[in-house]
């Protein structure tokens, strides 16, 4: 199981609470980013092998970044957790998170079963493939969905449902614009400005919660 989760300089994991939302990934250039990568568990894994551990490689790293090695276990757990920062996050780095990947690998010992070396005895590789084809079939089944703590996980609906999670919440900021920019209007019609300046429009507009539009607005009365 796999998590990158944003968070601040700290480490605290932001929330749906917090507003930190953008709606271009340019926005993110020259300001810091920090999150969270989060490599809790593994699930259905071969049993024949040992001292499973995973590692990966981000932005620019030149060492691997691995977890701790799990004796063994078709289901390792790993709770691993590296937080990552660009300070600040250059061009080249925000297209790399907004349009890159990163590779995990999973890394382990074969460890064949004396079960396994006894069955094999006097057939060739080709039989012994042919007697496995059920770890490819659990294997390939594991793409429609798997079992983690008494729920039925389906990767394709769980990227929906991050996929619905992001157009509610670019569905919300568009909202918020639009309440603020109506607040903007009604306040200096009430004022008697038949002008607004730009700049305050641009505050107003870019404003991530009420109270940044509250403080804008106050400039507006300060100017009238």
């Amino acid at each position: 199981m796999l998590e990158v989760v944003p968070c601040n300089s700290e480490g605290k994991e932001y929330t749906e609470n917090d507003d930190i939302y953008v709606e271009n990934p340019d926005d993110l250039i020259g300001r810091n980013i920090f999150f969270v990568v989060k490599i809790l568990s593994g699930r259905g894994l071969p049993n024949r092998y040992t001292d499973i551990c995973c590692r990966f490689r981000l932005f620019l790293d030149t060492k691997d970044s691995q977890t701790i090695l799990v004796p063994d276990g078709s289901n390792p757990k790993f709770n691993y957790t590296r937080k990552v920062s660009f300070t600040p996050a250059t061009k080249e780095v925000v297209s790399y998170l907004h349009e890159g990947f990163f590779v995990i690998q999973v890394l382990g010992k074969q460890c064949p079963r004396k079960s396994a070396m006894l069955f094999a005895r006097g057939k060739s590789t080709r039989e012994m493939l042919k007697n496995d084809q059920h770890i490819l079939v659990k294997t390939k089944s594991l793409l429609g969905g798997f079992n983690m703590n008494g729920r039925t996980i389906d990767p394709q609906r769980q990227s929906m449902v991050v996929e619905l999670l992001l157009m509610k919440k670019h569905q919300t900021r568009l909202q918020q614009r639009v309440d603020a920019i109506k607040k903007l209007m009604e306040r200096s019609l009430k004022l008697g400005r038949r002008t607004v300046p730009t700049f305050l429009l641009k505050e107003v507009f870019n404003a991530g919660n009420p109270q940044a539009v509250d403080k804008a607005l106050a400039q507006l009365e300060g100017n009238n």
